[in-house]
């Protein structure tokens, strides 16, 4: 079996992928965008940042990823991507119902039962099922391509953890392909472990902390990514 391309050594520069705990007062986009400028990425361009966050912490299936993916398919400057763009987004809302529909069951015998044909092209999406994993795949892709495009410079990724799992692992992915020689940066901010906290709100009720830190520890293990503990160590 191909060893999945999310496993693979990222291409990006390393200085181009930064893991940071996030300052205290950073969740809106004028604070994200100031941050970006202290980082002091890429500073010879002129800054185009696109800034990707669950404002109520929903984790439920793309629930992230339609909403950041609709409004970039929106900047006429990424041309014929906005189409392609639109018919993933139509794929993630029906992904969406599917796992809707699974989580309506009872049980996984009642899933079978009742939704046999959505249990076999989507599993729960903490065991990715093909379709799942090509559709993050080509999103990413799409994505990414947009983002060179339009010349974007720089993903900024708010509070990650609270961001649903396969949203994470497009843009981990997007992270992951983005071409040595591009000037995108990606900054990844997270809130430090002692101060996360169980997150509600979404279909799938409490989610447990150590799942989320869990999971968030392995998305960092495979961007390698350049960690900062705070952002005066890297401007000056």
């Amino acid at each position: 079996m191909k060893r999945s391309e999310l496993l693979l050594p990222p291409t990006t520069k390393q200085d181009s992928r930064i893991w940071l705990n996030q300052p205290q007062g950073t969740n809106d986009d004028a604070a994200l965008h100031a941050l970006v400028s202290q980082l002091g990425l890429h500073q010879n361009l002129s800054p185009k940042v696109l800034v990707c966050r669950s404002p109520d912490g929903d984790l439920s299936t793309y629930a992230e990823a339609i909403p950041f993916l609709e409004g970039l398919s929106k900047d006429p400057a990424i041309g014929v991507f906005s189409g392609q763009l639109g018919h993933l987004i139509d794929a993630m809302r029906k992904a969406r119902v599917e796992e809707a529909r699974l989580d309506s069951a009872s049980g996984l015998e009642g899933a079978i039962e009742k939704n046999g044909d959505a249990l076999a092209a989507l599993r729960r999406i903490s065991r990715e099922s093909m379709v799942s994993s090509n559709l993050i795949d080509q999103a990413a892709r799409c994505f990414l391509a947009a983002l060179r495009t339009a010349r974007y410079t720089h993903v900024v990724i708010s509070s990650a953890e609270t961001i649903d799992r396969p949203s994470l692992k497009l843009l981990a992915r997007a992270c992951l392909l983005t071409p040595e020689d591009s000037e995108l940066a990606w900054v990844w901010l997270v809130s430090p472990s002692d101060c996360r906290k169980i997150h509600a709100g979404s279909e799938f009720g409490m989610l447990p902390v150590c799942a989320r830190e869990t999971f968030m520890e392995a998305i960092k293990s495979v961007l390698q990514p350049l960690e900062l503990d705070a952002v005066r160590r890297r401007s000056g």
